[in-house]
């Protein structure tokens, strides 16, 4: 009885003792800040907390377990942990409910989520900030536009990076990485952190708002080393404290508006290249003397200022009389460059082979495109180009023999889609003769057979003195 009652009692006070705890590793967030929400318990529980309640006013946007061992003096303690990353819904003044895990809850707890700001003051100075810019606020329908993302900071940032803008049904293109650059901004330097962004709105309209850019970035906080020293030990090379810690900072700019303009009715009928200029070069692969079936390369490269490899046509000739063509696959790239823009490229290789001696001319190439500058149509031409091409009695022989061998295959069938029911007539007149000419030996054998042992004479009897 007495070692039920010392059970009771050890089971009574490890449950009593039980604690569920909930903390955050931030009270006060801005808008964009991912911050950490532990759940610690010291009960061996399997099953995970309800966190339905938690959704209303955060996003779980990562979570993980742990197990941590402590000794208080007397007993080593297991405690569980629930990590649960969190970025929140909206600003103000957060409450984080309290979280059933078996039979105990956590006390509520809240969070102030402050607006995303442009600018980060830190000791009454402009520590980290953010400006966008368009390079244009005006754009054809389809056209693209640059739009910049400046960081300034004076707190050196060790990580980094930047949110795209966004418009609604736009194409969106980060050109490279950001660039580093120092300036002078307000009498004070920075270390400026520059992304470019082209952007390639698809739908017409007037004020059509421009989602601004956010950066988020990681910087060092120094902390007193007094305060870090545990009794008796002192600041040397044995015993190196933690003299900072990993600090977030975000960012974000401000919206901006453009006007995109519709595509004039005009180019309907055309490709659609919006572009700031369009041009084609070639070069040509020949031989010093043509013959008849050598192959000619004509190889093309164009190039638009200010458009995506995506916008660029296809490009193609037609067969005919004079010539063929074969093309290769075309190959499409872009670089960007803050001088130049965006520029896409479009190469590819053409092997025209001319077909009779003569005089042999190839097309020229034309690419409509619309210059967004000045608002007019405009094409961009090849000229095309005349070649003497000798006589060439081999690919002549060989054409000739081909010539033959396909008019031997295509008269072949003729004569044999004559003869083919005659020949079909014939073979069942053999079938018939051959059955009657056998029914005919059959009979003639049977009766042959019959007269041979009629006329059999009799041998004579066995012993007939025996009778």
């Amino acid at each position: 009885m007495k070692k039920i009652l010392i059970l009771l009692m050890f089971f009574y006070a490890t449950n009593a003792f039980a604690f569920l705890r909930a903390k955050t590793s931030e009270v006060s967030i801005s808008e964009t800040d991912v911050f950490q929400l532990e759940i610690q318990t010291d009960a061996n529980i399997q099953d995970m907390p309800d966190l339905t309640a938690l959704q209303t006013d955060f996003e779980i946007v990562g979570q993980g377990t742990s197990q941590s061992y402590q000794f208080d003096g007397r007993n080593h303690i297991s405690r569980n942990s629930l990590n649960l990353n969190l970025i929140p819904k909206r600003t103000g003044i957060l409450t984080i409910p309290s979280i059933t895990w078996g039979k105990e809850k956590t006390d509520p707890l809240q969070i102030e989520v402050k607006q995303t700001a442009d600018t980060v003051q830190m000791q009454n100075e402009n520590a980290v900030i953010i400006e966008a810019q368009l390079l244009s606020n005006e754009v054809y329908q389809g056209a693209g536009l640059i739009y910049r993302a400046k960081v300034f900071e004076r707190i050196g940032l060790i990580n980094g990076d930047f949110e795209p803008p966004y418009l609604q049904n736009a194409e969106i293109l980060a050109l490279g990485p950001y660039t580093l650059s120092q300036e002078q901004k307000d009498g004070s330097l920075y270390q400026v952190l520059t992304q470019d962004y082209a952007i390639f709105p698809q739908d017409a309209g007037k004020n059509l708002t421009i989602e601004p850019a956010k950066f988020q970035g990681y910087y060092r906080k120094m902390r007193s080393t007094e305060q870090l020293l545990p009794f008796g030990l002192s600041d040397s090379f044995i015993y190196q404290p933690r003299t900072s810690v990993r600090k977030e900072v975000s960012v974000c700019a401000k919206p901006v508006q453009i006007t995109v303009l519709p595509q004039p009715a005009n180019t309907k009928n055309h490709w659609w290249l919006p572009a700031n200029n369009v041009s084609l070069t070639e070069d040509w692969n020949v031989s010093p003397e043509i013959k008849v079936g050598d192959s000619i390369t004509r190889q093309i490269e164009l190039s638009a200022n200010g458009a995506s490899n995506r916008m660029l046509p296809d490009l193609h000739f037609t067969n005919n009389d004079d010539f063929k063509v074969y093309p290769e696959e075309a190959k499409k790239n872009q670089i960007y460059d803050k001088d130049s823009g965006l520029i896409a490229y479009e190469t590819q290789n053409f092997a025209f082979i001319p077909l009779h001696a003569g005089q042999v001319t190839l097309p020229a190439l034309s690419v409509y495109w619309f210059d967004v500058n000045d608002g007019q149509i405009k094409m961009t031409t090849l000229p095309s180009k005349t070649f003497t091409v000798k006589p060439n009695p081999q690919y002549a022989s060989t054409v000739q023999k081909k010539k033959d061998k396909t008019s031997a295959q295509q008269e072949t069938p003729a004569p044999i889609s004559q003869q083919e029911p005659f020949r079909k007539e014939n073979n069942l007149l053999y079938f018939i003769g051959g059955l009657c000419f056998g029914l005919i030996f059959g009979i003639f054998g049977i009766i042959l057979l019959h007269q041979k042992h009629a006329h059999k004479k009799k041998l004579p009897e066995l012993y007939p003195h025996e009778k």
